[in-house]
């Protein structure tokens, strides 16, 4: 059996001198799927470490990035700098270019009906730690979570539904469908008042906004019904628990 062959200096300067070819003919020969994938594995290991970063390590990394532009500055001449405004310029001249092109391009589209609606899918995807569910898209590449529950480090009780309320939910009682189309309803029935305030829709085309005009107010009602009518609201609120099941 042959030693192996011991690395000289020489052999390190030339791998290194070849390493520069050798990534350009991989990075040519790998497919788009392949270069997505590694853009998104990327992504994931800066968010991940951005997640992770203490205030402090934040602190550090500016005050050394700003060091480093302090020193590249200081060692730039007249020349030098009025060119690199100049380059600033013109990019930000390119942004806004962009974005007016961008707006006119939005401002063409007049009917609603032609712009393909975006589905996110099914929530189909359970987190293994609180089983919240999340859409496919959401999923990071080592397939844990962390807009939920931070991969298991956000421990909650569990919430304690009613049966009753549960069937109603998950479409398992006779009255669900009615409980669903009138859920607005039936969640204000015992409110102890009622959200006023002018709604002014904006004009032209777009998705639903809720813009308010003016103030906003709650209306309350008085404790005890007039003329002995029904009560209701928070009316029930100020009786024994029989007697209000008795009156509503």
């Amino acid at each position: 059996m042959q030693p192996k062959r011991r690395l000289v200096a020489k052999d390190n300067d030339e791998r290194k001198r070849r390493r520069p070819e050798y990534m350009r003919n991989y990075r040519a020969n790998m497919s788009e799927e392949q270069r997505s994938q590694i853009r998104e594995n990327d992504s994931q290991t800066h968010r991940t470490a951005r997640e992770n970063m203490t205030e402090e390590r934040r602190y550090q990394l500016r005050e050394t990035d700003a060091r480093r532009r302090r020193i590249i500055r200081g060692n730039m001449t007249d020349e030098q700098i009025f060119q690199e405004r100049n380059n600033a310029l013109q990019r930000m001249r390119n942004l806004r270019l962009r974005c007016r092109n961008l707006r006119v391009a939005v401002a063409v589209i007049i009917d609603e009906n032609e712009v393909d609606s975006h589905n996110c899918g099914p929530l189909s995807l359970i987190c293994e730690y609180c089983q919240a569910k999340h859409f496919k898209a959401e999923q990071p590449s080592d397939k844990k979570f962390t807009q939920c529950c931070k991969k298991g480090k956000v421990k909650l009780d569990p919430i304690h539904t009613s049966p009753l309320l549960q069937q109603l939910i998950t479409f398992q009682h006779h009255h669900s469908n009615n409980f669903h189309e009138n859920i607005r309803s039936i969640n204000s029935s015992l409110a102890f008042a009622s959200m006023g305030a002018n709604i002014a829709p904006p004009p032209g085309y777009g998705p639903y906004c809720f813009r308010i005009n003016g103030q906003i107010y709650h209306r309350a009602g008085v404790l005890h019904p007039d003329n002995d009518d029904q009560r209701k609201f928070a009316q029930l609120y100020i009786l024994d628990p029989d007697e209000a099941c008795a009156r509503r």
